[in-house]
């Protein structure tokens, strides 16, 4: 925090003269900057709160490159510079060079810098010291002061060229999250994972999400060419164009006679779809594994259908809105599958309706849950399309699992958690004949089951 002494260099109740005849010094023991930003820290570390420190050090460099500019440019001018110290307090070192009073704050990080001499000799009443420290012109004190903010500049400026040097210029190419089974990117050999550079001979890069999409849709039947980079090698691909239907469900008996059923997502035709799973699949199954991984949700009646599958009565989860209103939703349908052991698969990609399913069976004692945590989306939003192609979300309501708790920026805990090596080792349902051998989360389905 820099201070620029613009009266007469006294603070309210000192009267005590600087050790080399300036102006009276201020008593200050703590920089305020430094004892908030010390309790900051203090209390993040405690809670655990790793994005908010890291956000609260960059505060803290912040604020000692900006004093640091104000200290070259008093010094630069030969203005006197009582104190400079970087860190936060205690001083781990302090020592006096000339007239400043240098110190290291145990934490090396934000920092204080008093400056003396910051006002035309004309202004300065009489008796207040050595008058030498206020000759002073005004261009020099407003420079001196900018040079806070033009060092935050020139910071930023040296870190963003060093990124892009190591990182390479940031893009917005779209990537893909997952390829649908059976559809046209399937086909051309896309994989999860894969960037789009260009579209033809148009370059994706900087280009968002939604515009390369516009570029790759045409008319059905056409083909359009792709350049693909996967991990350091670059492909190009030939698509055919053509209009799909996605089914949101897929199942295959597999092991023991294990039903496995998967839920890409929560669309209008899952709860049909689900029930036709259930009953084409059931007889003669032994467990079920429930596939949520990669699902980012959907429409929540969907996932009420589906818990209500294998919850008979109860709570299935509740909704709230900002005015405190609850809306309780139970079991409703005929429960094909009450009793039969049942595992949920999920990931860090399972969001919304399908934390809800995975959430409340899980409560309900129901199911295990075999993964890694979910990704942690509490909310209800509305989209609302604009005139320009783009949506607006909209938050509306919030929802809880059964016993009150929400996942919202936590995720869900399964209770085995395994990892997988690599995304494309998910047991893919609709080449059942491929096996399973490398999906380990799945393989510690079939485990729990048999135990």
């Amino acid at each position: 925090m820099t201070e620029l002494d613009e009266q007469n260099g006294t603070a309210t109740g000192s009267a005590e003269e600087s050790a080399t005849g300036g102006p009276p010094a201020r008593k200050r023991a703590l920089s305020p900057w430094s004892l908030l930003l010390g309790g900051a820290i203090l209390v993040t570390l405690l809670l655990g709160q790793w994005v908010w420190l890291i956000a609260i050090l960059g505060l803290a460099l912040l604020i000692m490159v900006h004093e640091l500019g104000h200290f070259i440019a008093a010094k630069s001018f030969g203005m006197r510079v009582e104190k400079f110290y970087v860190g936060f307090p205690p001083a781990a070192l302090r020592r006096t060079w000339g007239e400043t009073e240098y110190g290291i704050g145990i934490i090396p990080l934000g920092g204080f810098c008093r400056i003396s001499g910051m006002m035309p000799e004309e202004e300065v009443p009489e008796g207040t010291g050595d008058r030498v420290y206020y000759k002073q012109s005004v261009w020099k004190r407003n420079v001196t002061i900018a040079a806070g903010p033009l060092m935050n500049f020139l910071a930023a400026a040296v870190i963003m060229i060093l990124f892009i040097g190591i990182q390479g210029i940031p893009t917005a190419s779209l990537t893909l999250d997952e390829v649908v089974k059976d559809a046209p990117a399937a086909k051309a050999g896309l994989q999860s994972g894969d960037q789009i550079v260009m579209v033809g001979d148009k370059d994706m890069k900087g280009v968002t999400a939604d515009q390369t999409t516009a570029v790759i849709q045409g008319p059905n039947g056409s083909k359009v060419t792709l350049t693909i980079a996967r991990g350091s090698s670059t492909l190009t691909v030939t698509m055919t164009r053509a209009e799909i239907h996605v089914a949101s469900v897929r199942s295959a008996v597999i092991g023991d006679h294990v039903l496995y059923v998967r839920i890409y997502q929560f669309g209008a035709t899952t709860s049909k779809e689900f029930a036709d799973a259930l009953s084409a699949g059931l007889r003669g199954a032994r467990g079920v594994v429930l596939d949520l991984r990669d699902d980012g949700g959907g429409y929540i009646s969907a996932a009420d259908d589906v818990i209500s599958e294998f919850v008979t009565s109860g709570e299935t989860f509740e909704l709230r809105d900002r005015a405190g209103n609850v809306e309780r939703h139970d079991a409703t349908g005929e429960h094909a599958v009450p009793s039969l052991p049942l595992v949920v698969l999920v990931n860090a990609n399972s969001a919304s309706a399908s934390e809800i399913t995975a959430g409340s069976l899980q409560v309900h004692h129901r199911a295990k849950l075999i993964g890694t945590t979910t990704f942690g989306k509490g909310s209800v939003q509305l989209d609302f399309p604009l005139s320009d192609g783009s949506d607006l979300h909209l938050t509306i309501k919030r929802w809880y699992l059964p016993n009150g708790v929400t996942i919202d920026h936590k995720g869900l805990t399964p209770d085995i958690t395994v990892t997988l090596a690599s995304p494309n080792d998910e047991f893919d349902v609709t080449k059942p004949a491929d096996g399973f051998a490398k999906d380990t989360q799945l393989n510690a389905a079939l485990t729990a089951l048999a135990g």
